[in-house]
């Protein structure tokens, strides 16, 4: 059986790449600020939304494809395919490195959640009051969805875009598991994640901004934090004991 590549979680501080990646989240959520770079944004933000938004005028498979794409289902199926990815990997990893392996994606989850609840909402919206209104409850032009189908529920706006959760989850995924798994499965998760991202942006809940850098910033704090620290490893460590004394119970 063919292993897949991995990297092994450090006991250390690594100063050098906790500061660089910091920093870049730093810049990168201050070019949605500064006068010179917002207004980029704000012009790459609109050029976007219309490039995907617009065709929905004229094209039913489009709308069709987006609003089955934004739909509740499609993102359990999401999380399916993402728990695919998992399995994956744990199956090509060698049987006795299976239970850090497990470990790993475990915390990758936990992380996940606690970063959605304590970044995304509690700090940014209710504490920095970091909000925003999506493209449809902004731009005149833009094609709601919901006023072509009606035989499907869709969120096609959002009076809190910024920054955003699905986008948070997809990356935050699909980055860790990108840096834990490596080679070609850690690209195709990457490649995921971008689709992931882009059914929300098609109907106009949220700007491709409200992603790169709302999402962006987040997951490069949120990952530095904790693999370029002792965080992860000594998380994994404890998760592989406990799930060790559960098993050797039964």
């Amino acid at each position: 059986m063919t292993t897949a590549p991995s990297f092994s979680l450090d006991h250390s501080f690594r100063w050098k790449l906790l500061f660089f990646w910091n920093l870049m989240g730093i810049f990168l959520l201050g070019t949605l600020f500064l006068p010179i770079t917002s207004s980029f944004w704000r012009y790459v933000d609109t050029a976007f939304f219309q490039w995907l938004n617009f065709p929905l005028k004229e094209n039913s498979f489009l709308r069709n494809f987006w609003a089955l794409a934004n739909h509740r289902l499609a993102d359990w199926i999401g999380d399916l395919f993402i728990l695919g990815f998992y399995s994956l990997a744990v199956w090509k990893t060698p049987k006795e490195n299976r239970p850090k392996r497990i470990a790993e994606f475990i915390f990758c989850v936990l992380l996940t959640a606690f970063t959605i609840l304590l970044i995304n909402r509690l700090l940014c919206r209710d504490l920095l009051r970091l909000r925003r209104a999506s493209p449809t409850l902004t731009l005149p032009n833009a094609v709601y969805l919901n006023d072509f189908i009606s035989w499907i529920s869709v969120k096609v706006d959002s009076a809190k875009s910024f920054p955003g959760d699905h986008a948070t989850t997809a990356l935050m995924f699909a980055c860790s598991y990108a840096y834990l798994v490596r080679g070609r499965l850690g690209v195709f998760a990457l490649l995921y994640a971008g689709f992931l991202c882009l059914p929300r942006l098609a109907v106009g809940a949220h700007w491709l901004s409200d992603i790169i850098v709302g999402s962006g910033c987040i997951v490069l704090f949120s990952l530095s934090w904790v693999f370029f620290t002792p965080l992860a490893d000594k998380c994994v460590s404890l998760l592989t004991r406990l799930r060790g004394r559960k098993w050797g119970r039964q």
